[in-house]
């Protein structure tokens, strides 16, 4: 729940059919690539940046 609390969604993106999301958790920006497999969208690839992630 902490986490829920500190975390927001920066930018959302559809290319070729994927989506990308840019989330913001507690201190670091972090990119997901969503795929839709059986009607469930899941969690492709997930990476970070490195170092604080400040607006």
């Amino acid at each position: 729940m902490a986490s829920e609390a500190l975390s927001y969604t920066k930018a959302i993106s559809v290319e070729d059919g994927k989506t990308f999301v840019s989330v913001v958790v507690v201190d670091k920006l972090c990119h997901a690539t969503v795929g839709n497999s059986c009607e469930r969208y899941v969690a492709e690839q997930i990476k970070c940046d490195e170092g604080r992630y400040t607006r």
